[in-house]
C-alpha cells in the first residue's frame, strides 16, 4: 500500500500542472485508478493495481505517468512525453517513454521512442504509431512495433475502441515477434466528469527458439477528468495519447 500511495503521489505530481493549464486553455487532463488480472500460460494469474495520470498543454505537448503493482511484489513505473501538432482533422507528432520494472531479484529499464498520428472522422478516431523499444536489462530486448487503434463514439460520452499491434526484433540471441489485440469501452457519467472503463487484451511473445508466451489481461477502472465536457471533445483536444512500450504494455492495464 505504501508503494501504491507513493505512485499515486507521483502521478498526481505529473498530471497536476497540466490540469491547471487545461482549465485555462483547450487542454485537458485526467487521473485514473484500475484493477485487473493477467492470466499467463507461464506463471499463472497475476493481479494488477494501477494509478495513472496525463495532462495536455495547448494542443502541443502531453505528459503522462503510471504506477502499477503486480501481486504486491513487482512494481512498474511508466513516464511518457509527446510533442505534436493537431487541428480539427488530424494529429501528427513524436513521443518518448521510459518504463522501470522492479522486484526483489531483478530490475529492468525500457526506453521507447517513435512517431504517432490520429485522423478524426465525424464520430470515430483512427490512431497509428511506429515505435522502437529497447531494454538491455531484460533479455537484451529490442523491438520495432506498429500499433493501430479505432475508437468509435456511440454517443458523445460512450466509446468503444479496438486496438492491435505487431512488432519484431530480438531478445538476446533469439529473434522474437510480439503481437497484441484488444478491445475496450468507456462511459462518462452525466452528472460528474467521472468515467468508467474496462478492457481486454491478448498478447503473444513468439521467439524463434523455445515456446510462445501468451497472456490475457482484463482491466476495469474509474477515471476523473479535468477540462472539456465530453469524451468526444477530449479525444479531439485533450490528453489521449499513449507511449507504452513492450514491457510497459505487458505490465500495465488493458486500456488504449
Amino acid at each position: 500500500m505504501k508503494k501504491l500511495l507513493l505512485g499515486a503521489a507521483a502521478a498526481l505530481a505529473i498530471a497536476a500542472p497540466g490540469m491547471a493549464s487545461a482549465q485555462e486553455s483547450s487542454g485537458t487532463g485526467f487521473i485514473d485508478l484500475s484493477f485487473g488480472q493477467i492470466d499467463a500460460d507461464v506463471g499463472g494469474d497475476t493481479d494488477v493495481t494501477s494509478i495513472g495520470g496525463a495532462a495536455e498543454f495547448g494542443d502541443l505537448f502531453q505528459i503522462d505517468g503510471r504506477f502499477s503493482t503486480l501481486d504486491d511484489d513487482v512494481d512498474a513505473v511508466q513516464i511518457g512525453g509527446h510533442l505534436f501538432k493537431r487541428n480539427e482533422s488530424w494529429l501528427i507528432g513524436g513521443f518518448a517513454g521510459y518504463t522501470n520494472i522492479d522486484n526483489s531479484t531483478a530490475d529492468a529499464d525500457e526506453f521507447t521512442y517513435g512517431v504517432e498520428g490520429q485522423y478524426y472522422l465525424s464520430r470515430s478516431t483512427i490512431g497509428a504509431a511506429i515505435s522502437r523499444s529497447e531494454s538491455e536489462d531484460f533479455l537484451d530486448l529490442a523491438v520495432t512495433s506498429i500499433d493501430l487503434d479505432y475508437r468509435l463514439f456511440l454517443q458523445d460520452n460512450t466509446s468503444i475502441v479496438f486496438g492491435g499491434g505487431w512488432g519484431t526484433g530480438d531478445a538476446g540471441a533469439a529473434d522474437v515477434d510480439v503481437t497484441h489485440l484488444g478491445i475496450g469501452a468507456e462511459h462518462q457519467l452525466a452528472s460528474v466528469p467521472l468515467s468508467l472503463f474496462a478492457g481486454y487484451r491478448n498478447s503473444t511473445i513468439d521467439p524463434d527458439v523455445g515456446v510462445d508466451l501468451e497472456s490475457d489481461t482484463w482491466t476495469a477502472g474509474i477515471r476523473w477528468h479535468v477540462g472539456g465536457e465530453t469524451l468526444l471533445e477530449r479525444n479531439r483536444s485533450g490528453a489521449g495519447l499513449s507511449s507504452a512500450g513492450v514491457l510497459a504494455r505487458e505490465s500495465g492495464p488493458a486500456i488504449f
